[in-house]
């Protein structure tokens, strides 16, 4: 299916919020115009985003659609994207950033958390260390922790075309003209063309 940023997004954040047990304003995303929310919160950031394997293409046929428009290609394949889950906490120690980093890397693996995920096509995997990035903000120390993860998700991109179902071709033999119509017939049914990574069915 299409990527849906908007979808894809709110997916991680309800996925992080349920995780932490956060209220849903104490999870938003780095570098955006805008108060910081009161400690503790937490930040995400996107990384990169890659191709897994190789696009494939598939496509569907609709013998009622518009001339020219009868049939739907579909490219895309799987995409591996990277998550930092950043957390921000007022204090240290056994309640600290460290601590609910943690629970927030473990409660992902949670059955709620992954229903989430899995609405938005989304699946994540190879959870990071947590490390400590506390530090002195103005004259005290702010409990800081991070840890990194991966995910996959889909990406598919659609067009639509014709295509020519008859032919007529004219020659002339000596004398004698001759016109013969070509029946090229359907499209094959829906599905996959060409080779690739082909995914989605």
């Amino acid at each position: 299916m299409a990527l849906n940023f908007t979808t894809f997004e709110k997916a991680l954040q309800d996925a992080v919020v349920l995780a932490g047990g956060l209220a849903d304003g104490k999870v938003i995303w780095a570098r955006q115009d805008g108060t910081r929310p009161a400690a503790p919160y937490v930040t995400l950031d996107l990384t990169s985003f890659s191709v897994i394997g190789i696009d494939g293409t598939r496509h569907d046929y609709d013998a009622e659609a518009d001339p020219g428009a009868e049939i739907t290609l579909k490219h895309g394949g799987m995409r591996e994207f990277g998550l930092a889950v950043v957390v921000f906490y007022g204090t240290l120690g056994a309640a600290g950033a460290m601590a609910l980093a943690e629970t927030i890397r473990t409660s992902l693996s949670k059955v709620a958390v992954r229903e989430v995920l899995d609405a938005a096509n989304v699946s994540l995997f190879d959870f990071g260390r947590v490390l400590n990035l506390t530090q002195v903000v103005n004259t005290v120390y702010e409990g800081r922790a991070v840890f990194e993860l991966r995910g996959y998700t889909t990406q598919e991109v659609t067009e639509t075309i014709g295509y020519i179902q008859s032919a007529e071709i004219e020659g002339t033999i000596s004398t004698v003209t001759t016109v013969e119509t070509v029946d090229i017939g359907s499209p094959p049914p829906s599905g996959v063309w060409g080779s690739g990574n082909v995914w989605g069915g």
